[in-house]
């Protein structure tokens, strides 16, 4: 079944990684925050209205690393939490509505990475 909705984004911004922000002041990862959020919005304003009002939904999240390094899969949506609040907000759904994730890993994107973010109807993509 194909997504109802579908953005590419560049990969996050590494000062978004949980592993590097800690101890830091909170000023210090608020841009790289706000820029994912605002771009997610931007990108996603297209799909207004794509989704049901109610009902369960899945999304499937397709990573495409910049290199070839060995990265964590939870450091990876920890550093995506503003993209996907900035998805949910533009398109106006509760993220709570996604039952079933699935994230993929594919080959590196060279030079800048990319994520894919697609979200289907009814929990099952």
């Amino acid at each position: 079944m194909s997504p109802l909705v579908q953005i590419a984004i560049d990969w996050p911004d590494a000062k978004l990684n949980p592993n590097r922000s800690r101890g830091r002041f909170w000023g210090a990862t608020h841009a790289a925050k706000k820029a994912a959020v605002d771009t997610a919005y931007l990108l996603a304003r297209a799909h207004v209205g794509a989704l049901p009002p109610s009902g369960p939904l899945a999304a499937v999240i397709t990573l495409e690393p910049p290199d070839g390094r060995r990265r964590d899969v939870d450091n990876v949506l920890a550093a995506l939490k503003p993209t996907l609040d900035g998805l949910a907000r533009a398109v106006g759904y509760d993220d709570s509505r996604v039952q079933d994730w699935h994230i993929r890993w594919s080959e590196p994107c060279r030079p800048a990475g990319r994520v894919t973010i697609a979200v289907h109807p009814g929990g099952q993509p």
